[in-house]
């Protein structure tokens, strides 16, 4: 399941789209991968093919648009 996401990053507002395998039970725990662009990459731009093969794998993915 893809859920949109906000957090603060040295004052800035970033966000992104957290990615957490639907058959994850609440309090349940699972390896996670972050993934950002550098530069002037958008989080739309290949990050969610990455981000469906982790989560098909098992693993919580969060993918953002870089603040810097």
């Amino acid at each position: 399941m893809r859920r949109d996401v906000t957090f603060t990053s040295q004052g800035l507002a970033c966000r992104g789209w957290l990615y957490v395998p639907d058959e994850l039970a609440q309090g349940q725990v699972a390896p996670a991968i972050v993934l950002a662009h550098g530069f002037t990459g958008v989080k739309e731009a290949i990050l969610p093919d990455f981000a469906k093969r982790f989560l098909a794998a098992g693993f919580v993915t969060l993918i953002f648009d870089c603040c810097c």
